[in-house]
């Protein structure tokens, strides 16, 4: 909480702080590797406690189902869209106490990216590139109150929609910015 939450809710004004019923919304993931994960219910309502000490109010808290059943976390998502619903790519559209409907997807996936760079894809290998998968996404979610896109390895490390320099498709390299244009067509009306 004081590494991570608490520099952050500082720095940013609440009234710019995404609320459900007026709670500030916190998210985090486990991707498999904190164990073990029978503590992890204990741990997050001491977290939620400090939260509520510093700021005068308790977040409401998604959590990855990698950390198995948990009572303290406010709604449970799974983080590997990949395995939760490969057709979509979207997490399990989660109702969580308050009424937030929130979707989750994987967007883009390049494990050889990051494990073996000079690798050729095979159709055994899990690699998921274009913009067909977004806008997949972008369509399956339009209920949800609030959709996480993630992408993971596009650049050996780290996350984020970032500018795209290496995507081919259909015979031609695609625009820089074509994910930041799918996203924001799909939030503008015509």
């Amino acid at each position: 909480m004081a590494v991570e939450w608490k520099p952050f809710f500082s720095a940013v004004s609440r009234p710019h702080w995404y609320t459900v019923n007026g709670a500030p919304l916190i998210y985090f993931y486990n991707a498999g590797t904190l164990v073990p994960t029978s503590g992890a219910g204990a741990v997050i309502a001491e977290m939620k406690q400090l939260f509520q000490t510093d700021f005068g109010v308790t977040p409401f808290v998604m959590v990855d189902r990698g950390y198995g059943t948990t009572t303290s976390g406010d709604g449970q998502f799974g983080w590997d869209t990949f395995t939760g619903d490969p057709s979509t790519h979207l997490g399990t559209g989660t109702t969580a106490t308050g009424g937030l409907t929130f979707d989750n997807s994987m967007v883009k996936w390049d494990s050889l990216g990051r494990d073996d760079p000079g690798a050729i894809a095979t159709a055994q290998t899990l690699i998921v590139k274009g913009p067909e998968i977004l806008g997949q996404v972008l369509g399956a979610s339009a209920g949800a109150n609030l959709l996480l896109l993630e992408t993971w390895n596009d650049l050996g490390e780290g996350t984020g929609i970032t500018r795209n320099y290496d995507y081919y498709e259909n015979g031609s390299w695609l625009a820089p910015s074509v994910f930041m244009d799918a996203i924001r067509a799909s939030q503008c009306s015509n």
